[in-house]
């Protein structure tokens, strides 16, 4: 796959996820939901010639981007993808944790193919896509919904 058909992916896996909550399954929708922010990293690390075949590789491509960003947010809301890959296999999550988790995960994923256009970021001045992907803006006690999201 290339960067494009990873951000691709990711979009229509948020949508396959939408279904799947709305369709009452848990365990579809939380897969779907892990899969679009793993792909919205494949397409950066691809992009950046980072490793991304495996769990940790993504996992390593997250918090380089977030320290290339300044942007520790990222590896927690990736870190809110991995629990619906858990809940997947698990099926521990709670209906309101849904609801609180899936907007950080859909701005996640939004972010990214403005992230994946950056070749390179100069590390003098803020995330130049501030405030639109800046995740730390966020206070990490709330959810983000989709008033916070800004848009230009």
């Amino acid at each position: 796959m290339i960067t494009t058909e990873h951000i691709q992916t990711a979009q229509d896996s948020l949508d396959k996820s939408d279904r799947y909550f709305a369709e009452g399954d848990e365990l579809q929708g939380s897969e779907k939901t892990w899969g679009a922010a793993a792909h919205a990293v494949m397409a950066v690390a691809q992009q950046r010639g980072w490793n991304y075949g495996d769990h940790r590789s993504l996992k390593i491509a997250v918090s380089r981007l977030a320290d290339e960003l300044d942007d520790p947010f990222l590896e927690t809301a990736f870190g809110i993808a991995e629990k619906f890959h858990a809940n997947f296999h698990h099926k521990f999550m709670h209906d309101h944790e849904f609801d609180i988790d899936q907007p950080t995960i859909r701005l996640f994923v939004q972010c990214i193919p403005d992230l994946a256009s950056l070749e390179v970021i100069d590390q003098t001045i803020p995330n130049p896509l501030f405030p639109i992907c800046r995740f730390g803006s966020y206070p990490i006690f709330g959810p983000i919904v989709a008033a916070d999201v800004v848009t230009t």
